[in-house]
């Protein structure tokens, strides 16, 4: 009966993990349609232009991105090192689902000219703490940094689709965003209580 549970358990986190991948990746294709298209100042398939109204920081959705920039690579950077470490079946599984979607977010941001940003001192701290770590403390301190990775996801989230602007789509497309964020860092929590046991 204890298996049984553990393996309902098991598909259940595997299909919450497939959704948590499709549900990012969906968000990186019409975000990226979305800041070309502002960008060039064209329609989109509703016909709707960009063009029409001035764009700030706060509210075009190429400087979204740049925002999200720093956690993205810091992410991606903590998985290439968990990629190696991890020891929890689970938490390997969610390393490889992030690595995707990281390498994926990574590679859309370097096209669209956002570049690598810099390590700040708290991205090199935690990638420092990732390299001194090992077996369980290292899984937690992994688990840890996603969340941690995730919660300023969904506040910078939170905050473009509370700023001024007129640019419906972009926040149509950060509406749409913001319950995978959620659900992705409900994720983290689940497997950090995993992982202490």
């Amino acid at each position: 009966m204890y298996s049984g549970l553990r393996s309902r358990q098991h598909q259940k986190n595997k299909t919450d993990m497939e959704k948590i991948r499709s549900n990012r990746r969906n968000f990186l294709i019409q975000s990226s349609v979305a800041a070309v298209a502002t960008a060039l100042g064209v329609s989109t398939s509703s016909g709707r232009s960009f063009a029409a109204a001035p764009y700030t920081a706060q509210t075009n959705p190429k400087a979204f991105l740049g925002k999200i920039a720093p956690h993205i690579f810091l992410s991606m950077a903590a998985c290439t090192i968990a990629l190696k470490k991890a020891t929890h079946p689970l938490v390997k599984k969610f390393t490889t689902f992030e690595m995707a979607e990281t390498k994926a977010l990574s590679d859309i941001l370097r096209e669209m000219g956002a570049g690598t940003p810099p390590m700040n001192a708290r991205g090199e701290q935690v990638l420092k703490d990732l390299q001194t770590e090992s077996g369980k403390a290292f899984d937690l301190r992994f688990l840890s940094a996603q969340a941690e990775a995730h919660a300023a996801l969904e506040d910078l989230t939170v905050s473009f689709l509370k700023s001024p602007g007129e640019d419906k789509h972009a926040k149509h497309l950060a509406m749409a965003t913001l319950p995978a964020i959620r659900e992705h860092l409900d994720h983290c929590k689940m497997l950090l209580a995993e992982a202490a046991k």
